[in-house]
């Protein structure tokens, strides 16, 4: 049987081959597909930067440099005194009240103070105002860089080199007052002993400055001066502290109280008898060898125990300006704020 070639032979079809997908950009990627010419950009910024004017960089370098908590600017040397300006840090000069004197323990703002000016002489101290190992051993140092006693103690001698304004002899050791085993300063010891010039011998030129008095008070003058050859305290001293605390014969106390002293309790200036009683009363007091005042001698020393800052009777903390205003008095006198006004055990 004959077939058909047509239903033997399947006709051979040829399809198209697929093509394969054009791939979509990664926009993330296309801006790395172009290599710029890194030479070309090189001299691009060199040029920009060249641009750029000398106080801009300078600007630019310092911000960089800058990098808060890093060893090399976080810290400051305590002992650099030159500002940003160029100019010199000016340490303001420290001051001590009569008879005060700043050694080992002290704290406060004098000790502040005490350790800027070390540091402008050189030191390198942490200021925070306490007088510890660290600033004793600055001082001795000063002290014996300049030719003091190197006792560790801020009195007069050193204050003066301290601030500039020493003049005088500094060969000789600091004046601070040395505590025996007695518990004494040997300035108090000295006084201590008896003293053979009598009261009227010390203090027989002193009536006629009394005449200074104000008019409230002046009538008192010879009670002043009777009262201080008694008991060996310089009558002038007398007057001035009765000038302070009464201000000059017009306070209440002195008027109602007949208190021309400041004589008080924890309640405040006390009634006395009569005013030549209370007079009689603080010279008696001021002069007992071994009373309150023991051992202290000059307006500064008396001053701390007389008028404590900080006192239960003197709210207003007028007791600070106690020893200043009766040495201002005393000078009026004629007398030396900074000298001796106690002379105890007299003949």
């Amino acid at each position: 049987m004959s077939r058909s070639i047509t239903n033997l032979v399947k006709p051979t079809t040829f399809s198209q081959p697929k093509k394969p997908p054009i791939p979509t950009p990664n926009p993330r990627r296309v801006a790395s597909t172009h290599r710029p010419d890194s030479s070309r950009l090189s001299r691009e910024a060199g040029k920009k930067e060249a641009e750029v004017s000398a106080g801009t960089q300078n600007l630019l370098k310092g911000l960089e440099s800058w990098a808060p908590g890093t060893p090399e600017t976080s810290k400051v040397d305590p002992s650099s005194a030159v500002q940003s300006s160029g100019k010199t840090k000016q340490t303001a000069p420290l001051s001590l009240d009569e008879g005060q004197f700043l050694r080992k323990g002290a704290s406060g703002d004098k000790v502040t103070q005490l350790q800027e000016l070390l540091n402008s002489k050189g030191a390198k101290l942490d200021v925070d105002g306490k007088f510890g190992p660290k600033t004793l051993s600055a001082l001795k140092k000063f002290q014996g860089d300049n030719e003091l006693g190197a006792d560790g103690v801020v009195g007069p001698k050193t204050l003066e080199k301290l601030n500039g304004t020493g003049g005088a002899d500094t060969s000789k050791a600091e004046e601070a007052p040395k505590v025996g085993a007695d518990g004494k300063t040997e300035q108090a010891a000295e006084t201590d002993k008896t003293d053979t010039t009598s009261g009227k011998q010390r203090f027989g030129d002193t009536r006629a400055a009394l005449d200074k008095l104000p008019k409230n008070l002046k009538k008192y003058a010879d009670v002043f001066q009777k009262a201080g050859e008694k008991y060996g305290v310089d009558p002038r001293f007398l007057a001035a502290i009765s000038m302070h605390e009464t201000g000059n014969g017009t306070s209440s106390a002195f008027r109602n109280k007949n208190n021309a002293m400041g004589i008080s309790n924890r309640k405040g200036p006390i009634r006395m008898s009569s005013v030549e009683a209370s007079i009689n009363k603080m010279a008696q007091t001021l002069a007992k060898p071994d009373g309150y005042y023991r051992g202290k001698t000059t307006i500064g020393q008396i001053g701390k125990v007389y008028a404590p800052v900080g006192a239960a009777n003197d709210p207003t903390g007028l007791n600070g300006y106690w020893a200043k205003g009766v040495a201002k008095n005393f000078k009026m006198f004629g007398g030396s704020p900074t000298g001796q006004v106690i002379f105890r055990n007299m003949t």
